[in-house]
């Protein structure tokens, strides 16, 4: 049996150097898998879409109507129908309006209707009158022509039919009197009743040419274009925070909103981004979506754009989709950007001293170049140099993080 090798006065059993040998193999294999050699990709020429999602608020042109009385409200139009300026949208029952002579004035309306179209009754009747005056003319002929010939005899029967005659057609003058009297009737009644009517109503008329919504916040007359340029971004955070207050359509309260009309040609978003991905710039065209209101993507235009201590205001400029969203004020909103421009891996981007750059391969040497990110998404990022005369373009060696 082997006794093993004396080092330094002690004596060490051979299984120690196998044990050492294999700690040693472990240990070199550890550091040349975890000791990878630096990975590079290659900077190129191409474009991505960002989208930044955030809230966003409506402002639009739009006129509301105020109702002038207190009382019931009967609409002729829908919401989201367009209609022109002085159209005729509603009328305004008072509160004071009885119910059961509209209903009884329908009637009325409706019986004329029925006797002015059909008018069955005087038709028989100009009938039945017509035949007559021939059967009377044809009498007296007959009795004329018996008094040349000295016929007496056949007179008297004659006679008799001339007089039942004559009483028929009494009968139809007298029927004929009766209907115009009917229609006559009914025509006062209507007079009458729509005279007392119209005290108690009130033509509601669109105040201009646009689109009409029921659904209002409060905030119609206030928030327009005119303002957008001169309300502060604390102001517009503040309205955000509104709330609509609550208004009913069918029954209308003295110097309450009953309906809006929306101009629809041009529109506005306003939102707020946090840490955008993008750095938008005015006149900019981006891809808009409204989640939840429609499905198509709109084609927006940057309006303003105002950097704040931890955000960015931006305002879009629209003039499509408003029929999608009349009666909202508050909503998501998704901006989409296709930024082109020299494209690197996002986890290239380096932050060095508080400063933004890329680690490219120059010379067999790594250079730290300074750039400024003009878009970021999670995989790819689009990069412009700081400096012109630093070394950065197509097919250069950008590495990896």
């Amino acid at each position: 049996m082997a006794r093993g090798i004396v080092i330094g006065g002690r004596r060490v059993k051979l299984r120690f150097f196998v044990f050492l040998v294999i700690t040693l193999i472990a240990v070199y294999f550890i550091i040349k898998i975890t000791s990878k050699p630096p990975l590079y990709d290659v900077a190129q020429y191409g474009e991505i879409m960002i989208w930044d999602k955030c809230k966003g608020i409506i402002v639009r042109e739009e006129k509301s109507y105020f109702s002038p009385n207190y009382g019931k409200v009967d609409f002729h139009i829908s919401d989201g129908e367009m209609v022109e300026k002085d159209d005729l949208v509603a009328i305004l029952y008072k509160e004071n309006y009885n119910k059961t002579m509209m209903e009884d004035l329908y009637k009325i309306k409706q019986k004329i209707a029925d006797y002015q179209n059909k008018n069955l009754v005087q038709d028989l009747m100009d009938e039945d009158y017509d035949k007559v005056q021939k059967d009377i003319q044809g009498v007296l002929r007959a009795i004329q022509y018996m008094s040349l010939d000295g016929a007496i005899s056949e007179m008297g029967r004659y006679e008799y039919q001339l007089k039942e005659l004559l009483n028929k057609r009494k009968d139809i003058l007298d029927k004929r009197e009766l209907s115009n009297n009917y229609l006559d009737h009914l025509l006062k009644q209507e007079r009458d009743m729509e005279e007392i009517l119209e005290e108690w109503k009130v033509d509601i008329i669109s105040p201009e040419t646009g689109l009409v919504s029921f659904k209002l916040d409060g905030l119609e007359d206030q928030l327009n274009p005119d303002v957008i340029d001169l309300l502060t971004p604390e102001q517009y955070l503040s309205i955000i925070e509104h709330q609509a207050p609550e208004y009913t359509n069918s029954e209308a309260m003295a110097g309450v909103p009953l309906f809006k009309v929306v101009i629809s040609d041009r529109w506005y978003i306003i939102s707020f981004i946090s840490n955008q991905n993008v750095q938008y710039k005015q006149n900019d065209s981006v891809e808009i979506r409204l989640p939840g209101f429609t499905e198509d993507s709109l084609i927006g235009r940057v309006y303003r754009v105002e950097h704040l201590a931890d955000s960015t205001l931006i305002i879009l400029e629209m003039t499509e989709g408003i029929e999608n969203i009349l009666g909202i004020r508050n909503l998501h909103v998704e901006i989409g950007t296709a930024t082109q421009g020299l494209m690197v891996p996002s986890n290239a981007i380096v932050e060095k001293k508080g400063k933004t750059g890329v680690n490219i391969l120059l010379n067999g040497k790594v250079q730290y170049i300074e750039v400024h990110v003009q878009a970021k998404n999670k995989e790819w990022a689009i990069i412009s140099k700081i400096k012109e005369t630093d070394a950065l373009g197509p097919n250069d060696k950008i590495l990896m993080n």
